[in-house]
C-alpha cells in the first residue's frame, strides 16, 4: 500500500494491481425510434433485462433527469452507474428522459469492493451517449430485440491513493461533518428499503465522493451497501427505495419518507467517529470504535386486551374510497407514468418488459388511474386534427394495456370497448407468458373469444412480427383451453 494512503478499514487488503473485467451497458431511448426505454448496447455475455436490471437499478419515477452516480450491490455482482439527461427525442416527440450507463462487475472479491468502486465510478466520470449515438439511424431499432453488441472491458485499478484523496476532498466539500455523521448513523441503523439520507447538498455527489463514503466500513459491510448520488424523482415510490441503502439528497429533491428505525446511541457514536475520520482524512480514530451491535429487543409486558369496538357501517352518502396505491411492478410503474404524462406522452410499445400480468390489488389501482386518465383525455379529442387522432390512439393504448394485463370483465366495463378500431385489445398480451396469463384470466369463453375476434379484424394494428407472435401465443395450450372452457 502506498505510504500516502492511510489504512482505511475498507482497504484492509491494500491497493490492488491489475484491472477488472466488466460489462458496459446503456439503458435509455434511441433517437427517433418508436420504442420506449430499452437496453441500447451491452455485451453478449450479459442480458440486462433477463438479469432484471431494469428494476434492480431503478431509482423510481425518474421524471427529473439529473447527472448523478450510483453504486449498486447485488448478490452476485457490483454495478457502477451514471445517469444523465438523454438527448434522444423519440418518434412521438418526447424528449428529456433519463439515460443510464453501467459497468457491471460480476462475482467481485469482497476485499476488492471499495477499490473497485473507486475504479469503476471514476471510469464513468465522463461517460456519455457517445458509446452508441453514432448508430441511432440504424433501421434495426424497429426490431424489439435489437441491441448494439460490445466486448467486455478491462478497467485498471489505477492510482488508488490519488482517487481516495480526490474523493475525500469532494465529499468534505459537498456536506458538513454533522450531516455526514447523521448519514453514517442512519446507514448503520437501516436495512435496504429505508435509505438514510445525506442532507444539505447543493448538487449530486461526484462519482469519487460517492466511493469515498465506503471508506470507514469494514469490507464485509461495504459489500452490502447500495448508494445513490441523487434520486431523479419528483416523488418517491417505496418499491424503488428498496434498491438503496443510502441516498445523497439535494435541496430541490423531495424528502425521503422518515419511516426507518432510529439509530441507537452506539450507532450515533460510531457514525460521528466515521465522519470525523473522513473530515480529517485519517482513519486512526476508528480503531477503538467497534461495529455497533444493537441490543436485543426487550418485550414489553402484555397489556390486557381492550374490547374491540363494534364496527359501524359508513353512511350511505359517503363516496367509495379510491384504491390505495400498492407496490407496483416495473411494468406497472411505467404504465402509471404513461397515464400521468397526460397528452404529453403518446407512445407505449408492446415489447417485452413493458407489460406484466397484474395482481388483483395492482390491477384495480391502475384501472382507477386509467379511468381518470381517459376522462381527462377525452375532452381533448373532439376534432380530427393529427394531435386529436394521436390522443384517441393513446386512449386505445390505455384500454389495450389493461385488457391485456388485467383480463377481467370489469376492465372493459370500466374503460369501454375500442373506439378507433385500430389497436387490437390484446396487443400487449403477446409479450406475456401464456400459462401465467391464462391463470390470471377471469373472462368467460365468449368474452375472451370476442377479444380474439376483434384482434383478428384489427390485424393492421400489429407489426408483422407482432402478428406472428400473437398467433403463436394464441396456439399455446393454456390459451386454447380458455376458448374451450
Amino acid at each position: 500500500m502506498p505510504a500516502s494512503l492511510p489504512p482505511w478499514p475498507a482497504l484492509a487488503a491494500g491497493s490492488p494491481d491489475g484491472s477488472l473485467e466488466v460489462h458496459r451497458a446503456v439503458l435509455g431511448k434511441v433517437h427517433q425510434a418508436a420504442s420506449d426505454f430499452r437496453w441500447i448496447t451491452h455485451t453478449e455475455a450479459i442480458r440486462p433485462r433477463k438479469l432484471g436490471l431494469d428494476q434492480k437499478l431503478s431509482f423510481g419515477p425518474e421524471d427529473r433527469p439529473v447527472r448523478s452516480p450510483a453504486w449498486r450491490a447485488l448478490d452476485d455482482a457490483l454495478v457502477a452507474i451514471v445517469s444523465y439527461r438523454s438527448r434522444a427525442v423519440d418518434r412521438a416527440g418526447r424528449a428529456g428522459g433519463l439515460e443510464k450507463q453501467i459497468l457491471y462487475w460480476p462475482k467481485p472479491r469482497p476485499e476488492q469492493t471499495v477499490a473497485g468502486a473507486f475504479a469503476l465510478l471514476g471510469a464513468l466520470g465522463e461517460a456519455s451517449d457517445a458509446v452508441w449515438w453514432d448508430h441511432w439511424e440504424d433501421y434495426r431499432w424497429d426490431e424489439p430485440e435489437f441491441f448494439l453488441p460490445r466486448e467486455p472491458e478491462e478497467i485498471p485499478f489505477g492510482r488508488l491513493d490519488l482517487a481516495v484523496s480526490q474523493g475525500l476532498t469532494e465529499l468534505t466539500a459537498a456536506c458538513s461533518e454533522d450531516a455526514l455523521a447523521e448519514f453514517y448513523a442512519g446507514l448503520l441503523a437501516v436495512s435496504q428499503g429505508h435509505p438514510a439520507a445525506l442532507e444539505g447538498l447543493a448538487e449530486p455527489l461526484p462519482p469519487l465522493a460517492l466511493a469515498a463514503l465506503l471508506l470507514p466500513f469494514a469490507p464485509e459491510e461495504a459489500r452490502q451497501l447500495s448508494l445513490a448520488g441523487a434520486l431523479p424523482n419528483s416523488r418517491h415510490l417505496a418499491a424503488n427505495l428498496a434498491n438503496w441503502r443510502g441516498v445523497a439528497r439535494t435541496q430541490e429533491q423531495p424528502e425521503l419518507p422518515d419511516d426507518g428505525p432510529q439509530p441507537t446511541a452506539a450507532q450515533q457514536q460510531r457514525g460521528a467517529a466515521m465522519a470525523a475520520a473522513v473530515f480529517r482524512g485519517d482513519p486512526a480514530g476508528l480503531a477503538g470504535v467497534a461495529p455497533a451491535v444493537p441490543p436485543e429487543p426487550v418485550e414489553p409486558p402484555a397489556a390486557p386486551p381492550k374490547p374491540a369496538p363494534k364496527p359501524e357501517p359508513p353512511p350511505a352518502s359517503l363516496p367509495a374510497q379510491a384504491t390505495a396505491a400498492p407496490v407496483l411492478s416495473r411494468a406497472g410503474e411505467r404504465f402509471e407514468q404513461f397515464l400521468r404524462a397526460g397528452a404529453e406522452s403518446r407512445s407505449l410499445e408492446a415489447i417485452p418488459g413493458n407489460a406484466a400480468v397484474l395482481s388483483e390489488q395492482e390491477g384495480r389501482y391502475l384501472l382507477e388511474r386509467a379511468q381518470e386518465a381517459i376522462a381527462s383525455l377525452e375532452s381533448e379529442t373532439e376534432g380530427d386534427s393529427p394531435r386529436e387522432r394521436q390522443l384517441r390512439a393513446k386512449i386505445e393504448l390505455i384500454r389495450s394495456w389493461l385488457v391485456s394485463c388485467f383480463p377481467r370483465p370489469e376492465t372493459e366495463t370500466a374503460l369501454g370497448s375500442a373506439q378507433n378500431q385500430k389497436i387490437p385489445p390484446l396487443l400487449f398480451a403477446l409479450t406475456l407468458e401464456p400459462n401465467e396469463w391464462a391463470a390470471s384470466c377471469r373472462l368467460s369463453r365468449s368474452e375472451f373469444g370476442e377479444l380474439v375476434r376483434v384482434c383478428g379484424r384489427l390485424k393492421q394494428g400489429f407489426t408483422r412480427s407482432q402478428l406472428e407472435a400473437f398467433g403463436e401465443w394464441g396456439r399455446k395450450r393454456p390459451i386454447r383451453s380458455l376458448l374451450r372452457s
